[in-house]
């Protein structure tokens, strides 16, 4: 099954390199399901050729594969990685290396350690979020490429690996929530403020750069979003939606209260 994983990643990769031979830097997220379940993400890199590879790994126990590409907006968080190591080395502070399952050839190296991540767990909750804050070293700016059968739907990983490795939510309770991931918003992950604007079609999210870099179909935001805006208990989800990061990844990081969702979402 890993083979088959593999060279399925490696054909997709080909052809993402065909479309991308201008950028000079490849990323993926390394996710690995631990015997806990919750899986680990970071950066995988070649340092051989001294840049990073297409590589892509998969986790064991999930019939998921994620790999990724770079786009040009997200250069500068992985050159920012690169310093974060090196930096790590000049200091004489550890640089983690690791070795997944069933691929022990590859060494991959991260200014992160992996198994902090994969240990987190729900009762700690509060602990983790505070640690967060203070690690400046989490590789977050990266863009993960979920497949699904016939769609290849683009997802800002920081919210959805974040909450599965917390143990907030599993896997399948995430895709669950997705039921129709072509028509969730397709965030890219970037660091300047973000702005909606409601069409008769879409919800568009747009940077300060306004380049749009989501939408959310009308369809999917009238029969998902204003409902559970205009429910008794909206509250209460939108405070669930909250703790498990939901709230950001559907508005694009442009709304933060219930308020501020029903003056956006409502026509």
């Amino acid at each position: 099954m890993a083979a088959e994983y593999l060279e399925l990643s490696r054909n997709i990769l080909e052809l993402s390199r065909k479309d991308l031979e201008a950028i000079d830097y490849w990323i993926s997220i390394l996710q690995t399901a631990g015997t806990d379940g919750f899986l680990k993400g970071g950066f995988i890199r070649d340092k051989v050729a001294n840049r990073v590879k297409g590589m892509t790994l998969i986790p064991n126990d999930f019939d998921i594969l994620v790999t990724g590409k770079i786009h040009s907006v997200l250069q500068a968080a992985i050159r920012n990685d690169a310093e974060v190591i090196e930096r790590r080395r000049r200091k004489g502070t550890p640089v983690f290396k690791y070795k997944v399952p069933g691929f022990e050839d590859i060494t991959f190296e991260t200014g992160v350690a992996m198994g902090a991540v994969a240990n987190y767990d729900t009762a700690d909750f509060e602990s983790i979020r505070s640690d967060d804050a203070k690690n400046t070293d989490l590789n977050v700016n990266a863009m993960s490429i979920h497949l699904i059968p016939g769609k290849i739907s683009l997802f800002d990983p920081l919210d959805a690996v974040g909450s599965i490795t917390r143990g907030e939510v599993s896997l399948n309770d995430w895709h669950s929530l997705y039921r129709n991931p072509e028509n969730v918003l397709r965030a890219f992950r970037v660091t300047d403020r973000i702005d909606c604007k409601l069409t008769k079609k879409t919800l568009n999210i747009f940077s300060t750069h306004a380049h749009v870099v989501g939408k959310i179909k009308r369809p999917f935001l009238d029969s998902q979003i204003i409902p559970l805006i205009d429910s008794p208990n909206a509250s209460q989800i939108w405070l669930q939606m909250k703790i498990l990061g939901i709230t950001r990844y559907l508005t694009g990081g442009g709304i933060a209260t219930l308020n501020q969702a029903r003056e956006v979402f409502k026509p």
